[in-house]
């Protein structure tokens, strides 16, 4: 009788582990559920897809989050943004150099492209400084080797896109 009532112990105890390694519903959130990286020019459109610029964009960046993915125009490009300064409105003075950084890294991307052509960037990276302390900074990613004209399509062209948008 008490091999049995063992047993039956022993039993009952593998199913109250299994019991708490099962999920609780399909839906549980886990942390390795892979989560998705959305456009934060276009927050209805998931990063690395085709954007098109005919996508309605109901709303700005979020102003929580310091690292956003930002889309490229008819193209499968984004780039992922980080912020090291608290989000400022387009007309305040730090904004204004962020626009010139974007804005004279754009003239030297695409004077490069037109005199030397696209390539691939040495050392898989590229730096550009600007005045006020700011610097623009982009390198491979991914497997994904960085080019002249992926700076100038993912990263710099649409940042300044998006700043004459604002008539700056």
């Amino acid at each position: 009788m008490s091999t049995f009532r063992l047993f039956l112990s022993f039993l009952l105890s593998l199913s109250t582990r299994l019991s708490i390694a099962l999920p609780t519903s399909s839906s549980a959130f886990s942390p390795l559920t892979p989560r998705t990286l959305y456009c934060a020019n276009a927050p209805t459109v998931q990063a690395g897809s085709l954007f098109s610029r005919a996508l309605p964009l109901p709303h700005p960046p979020s102003k929580r989050n310091p690292a956003y993915p930002y889309c490229a125009q008819n193209t499968r490009t984004y780039i992922v943004g980080t912020l090291f300064a608290p989000y400022l409105p387009w007309t305040s003075p730090a904004s204004v150099a962020v626009a010139d950084l974007l804005i004279d890294a754009e003239k030297f991307v695409t004077h490069h492209l037109q005199t030397e052509g696209d390539g691939l960037l040495a050392g898989g990276r590229f730096d550009w400084p600007g005045g006020h302390n700011l610097m623009l900074r982009a390198w491979n990613a991914n497997n994904h080797q960085l080019t002249e004209r992926v700076v100038q399509v993912g990263g710099v062209r649409e940042g300044v896109l998006g700043i004459r948008e604002k008539d700056l």
